[in-house]
């Protein structure tokens, strides 16, 4: 569109499409919608549903950059939103399909093993919550999951300092830590490689 001295609007200023409706906030609302999407994975721990949303608002910013673009409309604006929204939806699109990896993972079976003197405390976790326990010179818990960090802690009780406390962590059969001590508590612990496979 032309002004009336023949030259054309600045970028980001409103022009009038079909029904005299206004398309000069286009832009700036893509460029936003393509800033959400790249910043959208830093939250997918609190709230993993805004990956997805983030994903889906890069599309809406491509569309409106494209139909800016189609009525003239020209700029630096512009293009930061095609560049955003393109790595946006990208980086997005990654992070869900790895977690839809991570969720849909075979389970491991992963046992925890601790001795130490008459008594002593184990803590450790499974899938739901955090137990603490009190055993007598050994134990043994198993479980299935798909977490990818397997901890747990023995501590000797009032006495038991003088005695040798060792845990043990199998992870799908196969011994990944084990630790002892004979001064105060003792922690085994494994990170899995992640994705789980």
């Amino acid at each position: 569109m032309t002004q009336a001295d023949g030259s054309f609007p600045a970028d980001g200023a409103a022009s009038t499409g079909a029904g005299g409706r206004t398309s000069g906030r286009s832009p700036l609302v893509a460029l936003w919608l393509a800033i959400a999407a790249v910043i959208a994975p830093v939250f997918y721990y609190e709230f993993f549903p805004l990956v997805g949303l983030g994903a889906v608002a890069a599309v809406v910013a491509l569309v409106l950059m494209f139909r800016a673009r189609s009525r003239g409309q020209r700029g630096v604006m512009l293009r930061w939103t095609a560049v955003l929204a393109v790595i946006g939806f990208v980086v997005d699109v990654v992070v869900v399909v790895i977690m839809v990896v991570l969720l849909t993972a075979r389970p491991v079976d992963v046992e925890v093993r601790a001795t130490g003197g008459p008594t002593f405390t184990v803590t450790y976790a499974d899938d739901f919550q955090t137990y603490t326990e009190e055993w007598q010179k050994d134990g043994v818990k198993w479980w299935n999951t798909t977490k990818k960090t397997v901890e747990i802690t023995v501590t000797p009780s009032p006495g038991g300092e003088g005695y040798l406390h060792s845990c043990q962590i199998r992870y799908g059969g196969a011994v990944v830590d084990q630790e002892s001590s004979d001064t105060g508590p003792v922690t085994c612990q494994y990170d899995a490689p992640w994705p789980l496979k």
